[in-house]
């Protein structure tokens, strides 16, 4: 049992990781573009309050003007890991680019809008990590930005950025889990050895009880059958468990009863055909299934049977003895006082052959 719930643990500890894998890659893409983003925003920030960076907005930028601009935004923002700086004005013309092709044309409108919107747009194609930002030059109207910055990325540091925290994200939780699972293994020890004992004593008070213990199903049919109720039936454990409780049953009799608190007597079926009387008390549970306890009470009808003889032997001869008497003779009194006394011992053995 500790072998299998520590097996069951394991299995749940590895999804678990599993799990906290999914999550710290998750976590640490978000984090990794968080900081592009970051990036992207210093960027616009830092060419806000040039007066050079200014004209760029102004119209498509050419002859001397595209010179001063590469160096600004070559100091200013081109790196080991920025591929392309592009800016664009509110209509989503292309009015600078450090790819001067570009210039002049109308590219990206749909997420220039939703940048201009301040809902700042990030999408990777192929090797190339792309970020828009709107930009709000210092000297201009202030209340909606003036234009959009989109920088290209390669891709590959910020790729490896992700590898690097999921892998540390990992190595964490993974060694959380190891330490949780190893601090576990004792509890599961004490808790499984704690249920084999509870198991050990409650088969012992099943088999050793006096009454046949018969657990069913909501269906009625059985999930739980000890051994007293084997013997009793005559059938092996596993041929009782799985059938319905009314196949043991004399005809006539259903399983409405196990629905309610009862008790009633059965006439049940050995596997040999041969008739059990049984007193059953039935109590139902929570998922619809009940617990029937069963005390055998066949050797008791017997007995009830064969007193019964008895006692129609013995009203038979009173009657004879009556019969021969005279009504004055000083014997009858007796006789019928002992007639008196088998009708009372017949009734109580009518009582106990019900």
């Amino acid at each position: 049992m500790t072998v299998r719930f520590a097996a069951y643990a394991g299995v749940a500890l590895v999804l678990a990781a599993a799990a906290g894998a999914w999550v710290a890659r998750h976590h640490a893409g978000a984090q990794a573009r968080k900081g592009v983003n970051a990036d992207t925003r210093a960027i616009a920030e830092r060419l806000a309050g040039d007066d050079l960076a200014s004209l760029a907005l102004r119209g498509p930028v050419r002859g001397s003007d595209l010179a001063d601009l590469d160096e600004l935004f070559g100091h200013q923002t081109l790196n080991d890991d920025t591929v392309r700086v592009t800016l664009y004005d509110r209509n989503g013309r292309v009015t600078y680019s450090t790819a001067h092709e570009l210039i002049g044309t109308t590219a990206d409108t749909a997420r220039v809008r939703t940048a201009l919107e301040g809902d700042g747009r990030m999408m990777r194609e192929g090797d190339v990590l792309r970020d828009f930002a709107p930009v709000h030059w210092l000297l201009a109207d202030a209340s909606f930005p003036n234009g959009v910055i989109a920088v290209d990325y390669d891709w590959g540091p910020v790729a490896r950025e992700i590898r690097d925290r999921t892998i540390w994200q990992i190595t964490l939780v993974t060694f959380a889990l190891l330490l949780l699972y190893g601090a576990s293994v004792p509890i599961l020890r004490r808790l499984t050895s704690s249920l084999a004992a509870s198991e050990a004593q409650y088969r012992l008070i099943v088999d050793t009880a006096a009454e046949g213990v018969w657990l069913v199903d909501a269906n009625g049919r059985t999930e739980f059958a000890s051994e007293k109720l084997s013997h009793l039936l005559g059938y092996d454990v596993d041929d009782l468990c799985g059938r319905p409780l009314t196949d043991f049953v004399d005809v006539g009799a259903d399983d409405g009863w196990l629905r309610r608190r009862c008790e009633r007597e059965l006439v049940l079926v050995r596997s040999d055909g041969l008739p059990v009387y049984a007193t059953v008390s039935s109590s139902p549970m929570a998922d619809g299934g009940a617990l029937v306890m069963l005390t055998d009470a066949t050797h008791r009808k017997h007995m009830a049977h064969d007193f019964s003889n008895v006692i129609t032997t013995v009203s038979g001869y009173t009657d004879l003895l009556l019969l021969e008497l005279d009504e004055d003779d000083p014997r009858r009194a007796g006789i019928e006082r002992i007639r008196e006394a088998a009708d009372a011992a017949a009734d109580l053995t009518r009582q106990l052959v019900r």
